[in-house]
């Protein structure tokens, strides 16, 4: 029920041409028809698998320069992948917005004023929307499928893009002129107790690199 909203989201932004791929993991939910019917390409994980594993499918299946790794449930404003793309052309390798909101309006008020108070916090330093350019995708190794993000074990970027890109000098830029809307329906479903550990990684990882 949230894919729609992505793609029309995606349709929408004023950069182009964009590659859009569906990494489907064996759903029942009708994902598959809905991607079709918006004309996105569908690839498909043969076995269930987590979402980095998904994530590198989708990587490795696209032609583009620039990759932009983007959750089904998130909604990113119209400008969100022509900044991100400029960015990565001026001096960042790797690109995440500060400005989130999520359908908890609560929760949403909490992240957006953390985030212009310390752009460190980590709120949204997560895989829900991030950016890099293909030669450092390559570079890292693509996503570490070792880790579980839905379990919380090794997060999401703590132990992937963030930590292991920083280690070896690649600039990570978290990007004040990107706003991406997202449903908080993970931490309905399994409580704060699940974001905190991602959020201490995150926040020790990117005091590595520069803004």
């Amino acid at each position: 029920r949230y894919l729609p909203a992505l793609l029309q989201a995606v349709e929408n932004q004023t950069y182009s041409p964009i590659e859009v791929i569906v990494v489907d993991n064996v759903s029942d939910d009708g994902t598959i028809s809905v991607a079709q019917e918006w004309g996105a390409r569908v690839m498909t994980n043969p076995i269930p698998a987590n979402v980095n594993m998904s994530r590198n499918m989708g990587a490795d299946a696209s032609g583009g320069d620039y990759l932009m790794f983007i959750d089904s449930d998130m909604v990113p404003e119209h400008q969100a992948i022509e900044a991100s793309v400029l960015g990565l052309q001026n001096g960042a390798d790797i690109v995440y917005p500060n400005r989130i909101s999520t359908d908890d309006h609560i929760i949403s008020i909490v992240r957006v004023i953390g985030g212009w108070i310390d752009p460190n916090t980590g709120f949204t330093a997560g895989g829900g929307y991030i950016g890099t350019r293909r030669d450092v995708f390559e570079a890292i190794g693509g996503w570490d499928e070792t880790c579980n993000p839905l379990t919380g074990e090794g997060g999401e970027d703590g132990k992937n893009f963030i930590h292991r890109a920083s280690m070896i000098g690649y600039q990570v830029k978290i990007m004040r002129n990107i706003y991406v809307g997202a449903s908080d329906r993970r931490r309905h479903s399994e409580g704060f107790h699940f974001l905190e550990p991602c959020k201490q990684r995150a926040v020790r990882n990117i005091g590595r690199v520069g803004q």
